[in-house]
């Protein structure tokens, strides 16, 4: 079975068993049935494999159905002339290269000044022996499967540079998100609040809502059932607060059992809503319960939002982090809220 090169017309064939190329397509057009028969005899014999036309029409037509990458034309035909023949050539871009040499008994500099501005590459003056044939058709033989050998060099940079791109996303994407969770990382939690805060100046400050939490009694659970439980109990947690968050929210992973929300849409009594449907969502044992997590997994919330006195990203996240503790404080599994609505107890237990 024979490969073939695919970036472009597939005229160029390899024989995988021997690494040899086979014979290349040539198209002979000539409306006298002697000069085509000739013309085609010499060129079998050196190897090619020849298709004739008796006109310029016939001749596009035969490599829009199959291209072939040496065109051997006469110039004065009825209908389509050898040079309006090379210019519509020209014009294909789907027909991919083409070494189009012409057939002419004029050899005047004027004639062939011509020829070359309609794009022929080369041409032979008539009458046509078969040692001319064979020096022009070598030399064209040359060129083809250098543009060949290009080709293939191309299309193999292109493949090499998706492969490229494809990586870098990749990398991208692992630089910015949890490996454990699918979450946003610590970095990524960086870079949005620089966004954030990165265009304000003065007594501006973005408006955002900030929640930060994390899996009651994590340690316990690492400790007694093993690290192995501990992340399954990470991801059931993330799952949970990702599904229940607002569209608008952005939610990262901090670090072991730590998860952090910020939210430029929703007010705190909002982000709070959401984080006590996660936490519900958790407590209950009828949660998706699998051989890991047959436990109910509560969390501690702490929310804050930007006012007077938070307009920092740093004062946001230290007056949210401050709340969590309050939570933790006050025995664990609640949401509670501080922030510029002056909510200041629990928006309810956790559990």
């Amino acid at each position: 079975m024979s490969e073939l090169y695919t970036g472009g017309p597939s005229y160029c064939e390899i024989d995988p068993t021997r690494g040899e190329r086979r014979s290349l397509r040539l198209l002979i057009v000539d409306d006298d049935p002697t000069t085509r028969q000739t013309l085609a005899v010499y060129a079998k014999r050196d190897g090619f494999d020849v298709e004739v036309a008796a006109d310029g029409v016939a001749a596009l037509a035969a490599l829009r159905a199959k291209p072939a990458p040496i065109v051997l034309s006469d110039w004065h035909m009825p209908g389509m002339t050898g040079l309006e023949l090379c210019a519509a050539i020209r014009q294909e871009a789907e027909l991919g290269f083409v070494y189009f040499l012409m057939l002419t008994a004029r050899d005047d500099e004027a004639s062939l000044g011509r020829a070359f501005e309609a794009g022929a590459d080369d041409f032979i003056v008539k009458p046509v022996g078969p040692i001319g044939l064979r020096a022009r058709l070598t030399g064209a033989r040359r060129i083809c499967e250098m543009e060949h050998r290009l080709s293939m060099q191309n299309h193999l940079s292109r493949r090499h540079n998706t492969e490229l791109e494809r990586m870098t996303r990749r990398l991208e994407h692992a630089a910015m998100h949890d490996e454990l969770t699918g979450l946003y990382n610590r970095q990524a939690m960086r870079n949005r609040v620089g966004e954030l805060w990165g265009g304000v100046a003065g007594a501006d400050y973005p408006k955002v809502t900030c929640a930060i939490c994390d899996i009651d009694k994590f340690k316990s659970i690492n400790d007694t059932r093993g690290h192995h439980v501990g992340d399954a109990a990470i991801r059931r947690a993330a799952t949970a607060i990702r599904s229940s968050m607002p569209a608008s929210a952005f939610t990262a992973r901090l670090g072991g059992d730590e998860f952090v929300v910020l939210d430029t849409e929703s007010s705190p009594r909002r982000l709070a809503e959401a984080m006590r449907e996660a936490s519900a969502w958790l407590a209950d044992p009828a949660f998706k319960p699998d051989a890991l997590i047959d436990f109910p997994i509560r969390l501690s919330v702490g929310v804050a939002c930007t006012a007077d006195d938070t307009r920092s990203e740093a004062e946001l996240l230290r007056v949210a982090d401050e709340t969590l503790y309050d939570v933790k404080e006050a025995g664990r599994g609640h949401v509670r809220v501080r922030g510029d609505e002056g909510d200041g107890g629990d928006v309810a237990a956790a559990a």
